[in-house]
């Protein structure tokens, strides 16, 4: 690993103390946190506990969640939801869906704890799914804990109790040990999530905004593809 990067990575607070940083020389290509790091540090922590905003108009955030909901529903049937009413199986588009049930090949996890731990847990955290070579996504939404999507993982053919299971176990090899208290397990069954690219239903955080995708092979060409929706 050229050596500015892991000076970079090695200034960065959250990572002292961390026995994987002596892996990073070792796994070239796996660290990304030489950049992403410091920007997602910076994203998380200029606002905390404000409402998320997005450059782009609500027309266009609609066709973004549209987009999204038609793309979940080629892979597996799933529920929708506006704020706490009933849940109704995704067949038409609405643009007051806010809410969508979490996919059976699909973990998310989220921090029921203050920002000033929340924040810290979510880049530890990623660290370790990034050391693994993982794909990943952080989205950001003005509330206490950012959401980590990880999607398309070989888990569809499960039961209900062991994709649980299984949910449950991987969070508890990727998120350090002190944080692993504030993991909301809810999320490991049957569970809604705010919908990406939607507001709170509350009217209280905002909008739920993508800050970063992980692919280790097409991670160049995302990272291009986000800037438009970077709020300098």
């Amino acid at each position: 690993m050229n050596n500015n990067i892991k000076e970079k990575c090695e200034e960065n607070s959250l990572f002292s103390g961390l026995v994987g940083l002596n892996q990073l020389s070792k796994q070239e290509g796996k660290c990304l946190f030489s950049s992403l790091s410091v920007y997602i540090t910076d994203k998380l922590n200029k606002q905390p506990q404000t409402k998320t905003q997005t450059n782009l108009p609500d027309y266009l955030l609609a066709v973004k969640r549209e987009k999204l909901l038609q793309d979940l529903r080629q892979k597996q049937s799933f529920r929708v939801a506006i704020g706490k009413s009933k849940w109704i199986d995704y067949e038409t588009f609405n643009p007051d869906y806010n809410l969508r049930e979490i996919l059976d090949d699909e973990i998310v996890i989220e921090f029921d704890c203050e920002p000033e731990i929340s924040y810290k847990a979510t880049m530890l955290t990623l660290l370790n799914i990034t050391l693994q070579g993982i794909i990943w996504e952080v989205w950001e939404h003005g509330g206490r804990s950012p959401h980590i999507h990880i999607r398309d993982l070989p888990i569809k053919h499960l039961d209900l109790e062991k994709r649980r299971t299984f949910k449950k176990v991987f969070i508890r090899n990727v998120v350090p040990l002190e944080y692993l208290q504030y993991v909301d397990y809810s999320l490991t069954g049957v569970h809604l999530v705010r919908l990406e690219w939607s507001n709170c239903f509350k009217n209280k955080y905002g909008v739920k905004k993508l800050l970063h995708i992980y692919d280790p092979i097409n991670d160049l060409i995302l990272k291009k593809n986000l800037e438009e929706f970077e709020d300098d």
